[in-house]
């Protein structure tokens, strides 16, 4: 778990195409909630790592979100970020070799505003998340707790809880199979 759980932290969206960077090819779906990111050939820039690199590693999960029913209403949105993480990400790539015309405090700022929007969207999974435990929504729940995007591990005795409470209803895959083996060894 602890690996998988590495990897997943660690893990970005980039497949090369012909030096276009796109998602196609990015995932492999494991089962029906849970999806592995592969980790890519290209690491993120390294200009202001820090700040990207979250930035970099959650678009595929953000991205994933499309295919949700329930987020069919932002799926432009949705695009809309990603093409701007991938034109952002262009940019620190190019300030690393020198090819950018775009400087370095522009890009920090640049990195700084797609950080905001990605915590809106991981606000966002969070409420959502919540309300389908309110609402006995296990599907969504489930959709919820496997999207990559929710600090599972701090939620980690709310889900089992709400799991337990609803095992019959709640599909054991994902994150729920993961703390069920945890706690088996």
């Amino acid at each position: 778990m602890k690996n998988r759980l590495i990897i997943l932290l660690f893990a970005t969206f980039l497949m090369a195409d012909d030096n276009n960077l796109t998602l196609e090819n990015s995932t492999t779906q494991l089962d029906n909630n849970t999806t592995k990111i592969e980790i890519p050939s290209n690491p993120n820039p390294k200009v202001y790592e820090a700040l990207g690199n979250v930035v970099y590693d959650n678009v595929a999960y953000i991205s994933k979100l499309q295919e949700l029913p329930r987020y069919s209403k932002n799926i432009e949105k949705i695009q809309t970020y990603v093409s701007d993480v991938n034109e952002t990400k262009e940019i620190g790539y190019g300030i690393e070799n020198g090819s950018s015309s775009v400087t370095k405090g522009e890009y920090l700022t640049l990195i700084r505003a797609l950080s905001k929007r990605n915590d809106d969207f991981k606000r966002e999974i969070v409420s959502s998340y919540k309300s389908s435990m309110t609402y006995k929504d296990n599907e969504f729940f489930s959709q919820m707790i496997n999207s990559g995007l929710i600090d599972t591990l701090k939620y980690k005795s709310e889900i089992m809880n709400y799991y337990l409470d609803n095992v019959t209803q709640v599909e054991t895959a994902g994150v729920i199979k993961g703390f069920l083996d945890e706690n088996e060894l």
